[in-house]
């Protein structure tokens, strides 16, 4: 319980009304890739006061929205990586179904080194642990190859593409949705658990 809101090299905290916070939000937006990858928004500029209504949906909004920070043992001093929530969340009238959708995105200076999976992982934990939910989901473009390979190697089951939805560059692109159940997911944990102990005893019997 004391790490619940830690992972190996990464903390997780509240994003704060203040300008420090919304600066950070508004940096993530204004990088052209990442928003191609995360937006379905109509592709123009963005400014402050839009960035800041992002900020507040997700502290307001989501069932959790959290920045991405690495921990003092992976960088002195920590810094702030990314931004990762659980959307629409558990809206009224719609709680029944316990499910929700993950976004993302990490800055593109610190992208590349493992921050983003070590956050899905995170949040899908923290799903069916703390947030009572039966199924999360994550979808991304069809252009974006590397976050479709990413999710599957999560353990995340690949349910469908919503053909041509998405104008976007000059072309037409699909949105392929993937997900994972709780019971699923406790099955990779336990088979991770598995394998560390498998390891440590290997690691004990050649010493």
């Amino acid at each position: 319980m004391a790490d619940a809101f830690h992972s190996a090299r990464l903390t997780y905290r509240a994003i704060e009304d203040n300008e420090q916070d919304t600066a950070f939000i508004h940096s993530l937006r204004l990088d052209s890739t990442s928003r191609a990858n995360t937006e379905t928004r109509i592709f123009k500029p963005v400014d402050e006061a839009s960035s800041a209504k992002s900020a507040a949906r997700n502290r307001d909004e989501c069932l959790i929205g959290v920045l991405i920070c690495t921990s003092a043992n992976e960088m002195p001093g920590g810094l702030t990586v990314g931004l990762i929530n659980l959307h629409p969340g558990l809206k009224e009238g719609l709680e029944q179904h316990r499910n929700a959708d993950i976004g993302i995105i990490i800055a593109a200076k610190y992208q590349g080194k493992g921050y983003g999976s070590e956050a899905i992982k995170w949040i899908v934990g923290w799903a069916f642990k703390f947030g009572g939910l039966h199924r999360v989901g994550i979808s991304c473009y069809s252009h974006n190859l590397g976050a479709r390979r990413l999710y599957e190697r999560l353990g995340f089951e690949y349910e469908g593409a919503k053909r041509e939805c998405l104008w976007f560059d000059g072309a037409w692109r699909d949105e392929l949705t993937f997900s994972t159940l709780e019971n699923e997911w406790r099955k990779i944990v336990q088979e991770e658990s598995s394998s560390r102990l498998l390891l440590s005893g290997a690691k004990d019997g050649n010493e």
